[in-house]
């Protein structure tokens, strides 16, 4: 194309020479050349002496008048093609001649060509007496408006004489349905968009649109032969039809609404004599039934023939069944969707309700073959697995946080119409194990199945390995999942919020994911009361990062966020305590002592043993069983049996049965019975009908068990510490082993200071009349886990993706699934009486031709929250349409800076962090406040940059010595100094001081999550500078020889792929040549690199040409050299860019697509470089697991859980 271009560059100018040679002698009288515009020339001699001036001269003259303008036309007749004709007021040119098509021509018809050009000089053009506009014709609009000298006319008529026509759709069978609906085509109804046109130069009529562009720029080699609104008007038309034809062929099912009219004549009489054989058939079957009933048919009697009737009758019709059951019932629901399903023709057809959508769910997690199952054998209709997916992955499933997730807990919570009682919730912090597997999503490009505990924590871990190894090491595959997950304290909400995939967990690990996963759920304006988590030593590091010095006992601390100074409080799971105090009190290592009296199991032992000897049935306490007293490993996990041995009915029997030798042990005993019945409150009626005052729930801020927890039960644990520690003739580790564990008693402990303040504070709000205490123990997410582990299935374990997908069903599952009923938790009822809110509407997956990810749904929910608009002084005004019109969010982002100060300002990137964050599509008040005094600080710090500069140097102070002096890792205390600065006077109030002069210059709303954010952004930009990473690279190595086989054998799949797509995608069919370009001919030469593949051909390969191989060589190339580093590499973001970037790689495709137009040539190196990063991440993934499991000597199949193996 650019050689081309070059001749015609060169002809052109070739013409312009001549041109200006030319002589034309002219009548000085009749001379008056404008050379410009304000210049003009006038030679007014009245003799007939002619003046010799170049003709291109007179070309390029500028004329003030048509007048002059048809002077000079007479004077040169430089368009001998042309006839010009004066037709006052204007001037015509005529042009007759026989022009060609794509299509064919009539050579006995000449077509008329018409250019007028009027007195202000403008022109218009009209083809075979029909006028040609300029805004239907896209070929006129790049041409000039006015002709003002012979120059642009000859450029004009030159565009003219070079433009083809546009043939229209000259099909016959379109042209025999037009004569049968004159009007408009069939399919189109009413709209007439088109015209039959049979007066221009074809065999035949062809039919043409009515904003038909008429004439083509080119000439007809290589070119369509309609113009784009004729092309899209025809595929518009032979759309329908087409489909039809494709469906008739593959199936019985004819749509004949797009058939056509003489189609439908003959379908019409083919159906009339069929209904009329259909009924002589009809008729002669009723004849010889009547017959077989006159010969051999049994009379009844007036009784039986009544009885009959009378049962065919009462059969219930579906309207009797649905009256059956209440309206809103989920009983008269199902009904109602099965028959509306029975109804449909098409199963596509079907509107599912979002309750059945929930219930199918909840079925197919349970086991997808059952359900599957289920809706083969047809005794009921059910939602397709597919249709399921489209509301399971409406977002992404991933792990950490996500904006997407922030808009479902917004929802679940009713955060916009709940009271403020009801926005009060706690989280919960648990791990499970996982199967350690990766897997390769080739819709992100990412490697799923490595450790992510947020970008803080990975680059500290990169750290530590670079610092233990001496080099980059590889990433670790994830065995557990650490889960928050949100329940409240006055709702039923049990949300799964995010989950991490981790292994060998650390306590200072989690402390960056809790504040974050606090600071998100505080900005959906919920309230975070407190942290339940289990007694492991994680949990327990977590908890002591907080703990101050005023505090002996770490349970609680400031929430930084709140700006009501409000605390937040951490508990233990009671359970989980429950198992520990039990594990204790039978552990044979431990003789638990206390006041002189021993605390031992063997007295419960014994009292079993004498309550059973009879063996006839009588017992005092028939609940306790062997199983309780013989602890196997898997039944060390139930809280049950831990529950019923440390229960009332064994410490009364204890008292009456046991003497004074077991009177502590009856009295520890029913210590600990009250202790799990106070803080294990589940419902308003148990305690009632148990008659135990120490399960009926809370109704005030004074209840007696709050004073029994204070005074008795940690009295006891006290006094019992007491009396060990005076026995000093024994040593320290004598003294632990007569207590419980300094686990287990921080435990009580840390649970019973935290309630006793929780209690009394919610009691402090409005609206709030009970309590139950049960809201704060981990069943829910232990629950959960067990759901997640059913849906395995044998192979309870979940690997990180599937565990992933899991969590995101049973999101949107809510309570309609049950969990196990050999689960570790109490298995409560399907939780159906809030019908509305399992009512509500499900988002879903929208369905597209194309591959779509699950990254572009969430770009779609996070783009449709935010709309962007640009003012006039550079700023960008961010507009929440999920906001309301009481509390709308409207945030006006600063204008970029190229101030080098401001932009290397720690301060300023947090701001514009901030600002940038994704939680500004969330519509609360908080989110509001946060993003409108960010904006304000970004305006002031770079309207007074010395003053910022001042306030960073301040707070990057304070943060420094938080870091350790040395690089050596104590990450625990790091984080412990840090979070006892955030909370201190002294950092507070520098920060509000900063603010505050925001608050005189730009009215915003203070808050504290304002700087909470920028401190923590700072923070943590100055932990990855001081524990810098310097990832090594290694040098670039070449393919071997098995490389190379393996390379020519996957590098034919690719174009064998494509193709097989290109077929089905019509709009891209054109690509198939240009695929075809990429294999090999027959008289290919053969190298090294097919021996491979001639040795397995078996006829269906395919071959690719050379240069198609070096391109693949140096796609492999340059992805090896990305894929040198130990850190996880997405194929999408990472490697793509470079490899379509490369040297290398552009330079052997655009020598194999030398003969290919642009177009082609882009679109087809899109394709194979995608496809073939696919085929690459899937390669290396498997890789790295064959590597992992040879390097760890063992197998990432799926195999039985622990759970299952004990």
């Amino acid at each position: 194309m650019g050689k081309r271009k070059f001749r015609l560059e060169q002809h052109r100018k070739n013409e312009e020479r001549v041109q200006r040679s030319l002589i034309v002698s002219v009548p000085r009288e009749m001379v008056d050349i404008s050379v410009s515009s304000s210049l003009t020339i006038t030679l007014p001699s009245p003799s007939a002496c002619p003046v010799s001036i170049p003709l291109a001269v007179i070309s390029e003259c500028v004329v003030p008048s048509l007048e002059r303008l048809t002077c000079n036309l007479s004077l040169l007749n430089p368009f001998p093609a042309w006839t010009v004709v004066s037709r006052y007021p204007s001037l015509v040119l005529l042009k007759f001649q026989i022009h060609g098509s794509g299509i064919s021509v009539n050579v006995n018809r000449t077509i008329n060509y018409c250019v007028s050009i009027h007195q202000e000089l403008n022109w218009s053009f009209s083809l075979q007496n029909r006028t040609v506009h300029s805004d239907v014709c896209s070929m006129l609009r790049f041409l000039p408006t006015i002709i003002n000298s012979i120059g642009k006319l000859k450029y004009v008529l030159d565009k003219l004489d070079g433009a083809y026509l546009c043939g229209g759709n000259p099909d016959r069978h379109l042209l025999q349905q037009w004569h049968y609906n004159a009007s408009t085509l069939h399919g189109l109804s009413g709209n007439r968009s088109a015209v039959l046109d049979d007066s221009l130069f074809l065999d035949f009529p062809t039919i043409r649109h009515k904003q038909c562009e008429m004439l083509l720029q080119g000439d007809i080699a290589g070119h369509p032969v309609r113009c784009s609104v004729c092309s899209s008007y025809r595929r518009s038309t032979l759309l329908p039809q087409t489909r039809c034809m494709a469906n008739h062929a593959e199936s019985n099912r004819v749509n004949y609404r797009y058939q056509p009219v003489p189609l439908l004549a003959t379908r019409l009489l083919k159906l009339r004599k069929e209904i009329k054989r259909k009924s002589i058939q009809l008729s002669r079957l009723k004849a010889k039934v009547s017959l077989n009933c006159e010969a051999s048919g049994v009379m009844v009697d007036e009784q039986l023939h009544s009885d009959l009737k009378a049962i065919c009758g009462s059969l219930p019709d579906s309207t009797d069944v649905l009256k059956m059951y209440p309206k809103d019932s989920f009983f008269n629901i199902f009904w109602q969707q099965q028959m509306q399903a029975a109804a449909k023709k098409d199963a596509r057809m079907m509107r599912w309700h979002p309750l059945m959508i929930r219930w199918c769910l909840s079925l197919r997690h349970k086991s997808s073959g059952a359900y599957e199952a289920l809706r083969d054998s047809g005794c009921l209709k059910l939602p397709s697995q597919r249709t399921l997916r489209d509301y399971t992955h409406y977002i992404e499933a991933k792990c950490g946080f996500s904006v997407e997730v922030d808009f479902m807990l917004q929802k679940a919570a009713k955060v916009e119409s709940c009271p403020e009682r009801d926005k009060c919730t706690i989280l919960l912090l648990d791990e499970m194990y996982i199967r350690e597997d990766l897997v390769y999503n080739k819709h992100s490009g990412e490697m799923v199945g490595f450790t992510n505990l947020g970008s803080i924590n990975n680059h500290l871990a990169d750290f530590e390995k670079s610092v233990v190894s001496g080099h980059d090491s590889s990433p670790s595959l994830a065995k557990t999942m650490a889960v928050f997950m949100v329940r409240g304290l006055f709702t039923s909400l049990q949300f799964p919020y995010v989950h991490f995939a981790c292994t060998n967990l650390c306590g200072d690990q989690m402390y960056d994911p809790l504040w974050e996963a606090i600071w998100r759920i505080e900005n959906c304006g919920l309230k975070v009361l407190g942290v339940t988590l289990d007694g492991a030593s994680v949990n327990r590091s977590l908890v002591k990062l907080h703990q101050s010095p005023s505090d002996p006992i770490p349970y609680r601390t400031k929430n930084p966020f709140s700006g009501d100074n409000r605390y937040l409080y951490f508990f233990s799971d009671v359970p989980h305590l429950v198992k520990t105090v039990r594990n204790c009190f039978m552990s044979s290592r431990r003789s638990l002592w206390c006041k002189g009296k021993n605390i031992w199991w063997s007295h419960v032992k014994k009292f079993y043993n004498e309550d059973s000897s009879a063996g006839m049935g009588l017992r005092m306490v028939p609940k306790l069983k062997y199983e309780h007293l013989h602890i196997s490993s898997f039944s060390a996990m139930r809280v049950d049996l831990a529950a019923q041995v440390l229960s009332e009915s064994v410490s009364q029997a204890l008292h009456l049965t046991g003497g004074d030798e077991a009177s502590e042990t009856a009295h520890f005993i029913g210590l600990m019975d009250k202790f799990f019945d106070a803080l294990n409150v589940h419902n308003f009626s148990h305690g009632a009908r148990a008659l135990k005052p120490f399960q009926m729930p809370y109704t005030s801020r004074t209840d007696f068990r709050l004073k029994w927890l204070k005074e008795d039960f940690l009295g006891y644990l006290k006094a019992w510490k007491a009396s060990v520690e005076q026995r000093i003739e024994l040593t320290k580790t004598e003294q632990n082993l007569m207590l419980l564990s300094a686990e287990t008693q921080l435990g009580l402990e840390m649970t019973c200071m935290s309630f006793l303040e929780l209690v009394p504070y919610l009691f402090s709000m409005p609206d709030v009349q009970s309590f139950l205490s049960q809201r704060l123990c981990q069943d829910p997410l232990e629950r959960f886990f067990g759901l997640q582990r059913q849906r395995g299935g044998v192979h309870e374990n979940p690997n990180v993706v599937e565990f992933a997908k899991n969590t995101q069903a049973l999101r949107v599952v809510k309570s309609v699934c049950k969990s196990s009923s050999l689960g570790n938790c109490r298995r409560g009822p399907v939780e159906l009486a809030n019908m509305d809110e399992l009512c509500e509407p499900l988002p879903k997956r929208r369905r597209t031709s194309g591959k779509r990810s699950d990254h572009a749904t969430s770009r779609q929910l996070t783009s449709s929250a935010l709309e962007q608009t640009e003012t006039s002084n550079g700023t960008t005004t961010l507009v929440s349409s999920n906001a309301s019109h009481d509390n709308s969010l409207t945030v006006t982002c600063a204008p970029v800076m190229e101030n080098e100060l401001i932009m290397g300002s720690a301060l300023y990137r947090a701001m514009h962090a901030l600002l940038e964050d994704d939680t500004r599509l969330l519509s609360t008040n908080a989110s509001v406040a946060i993003h409108k005094m960010a904006e304000s600080a970004c305006q002031w710090i770079s309207a007074h940059p010395n003053e910022s500069k001042s306030m960073e140097t301040t707070v990057s102070s304070m943060l420094q010595k938080c870091m350790p002096k040395s690089r050596s890792i104590k990450q625990h205390q790091m984080w412990s100094r840090y979070h006892k600065l955030r909370i201190s006077p002294e950092y507070v109030g520098a920060w509000k001081t900063f603010l505050d002069n925001l608050e005189t210059v730009h009215t915003a709303t203070f808050s504290p999550m304002v700087y909470q954010y920028v401190g923590h952004f700072m923070f943590k930009e100055m932990v990855k500078s001081h524990y810098a990473v310097h990832t090594s690279t290694n040098a670039d190595c070449g393919l071997t020889c098995p490389e190379m086989y393996a390379l020519r054998y996957s590098a034919g799949y690719v174009p064998r792929a494509l193709k097989k797509k290109l077929e089905r995608c019509k709009s891209k069919k054109y690509l198939l040549n240009c695929l075809d370009d990429m294999l090999t001919s027959d008289d290919a030469v053969q190298c090294d690199s097919t021996d491979w593949i001639d040795c397995i051909d078996r006829g269906g390969l395919t071959f690719v040409n050379s240069l198609t191989f070096e391109v693949f060589i140096a796609m492999e190339l340059e992805i090896r050299s990305q894929l040198q580093g130990c850190k996880p590499v997405n194929f999408l973001t990472d490697i793509a860019p470079t490899v379509k970037n490369n040297e290398d790689v552009l330079f052997f495709w655009s020598m194999l697509s030398s003969n290919w137009d642009e177009e082609s040539s882009t679109a087809l190196f899109q394709m194979v470089v995608d496809l073939w990063l696919t085929v690459r991440g899937y390669s290396y993934t498997s890789a790295w697991i064959e590597k992992y499991k040879v390097s760890q000597k063992k197998s990432t199949q799926k195999s039985k859980g622990i759970r299952k193996q004990l």
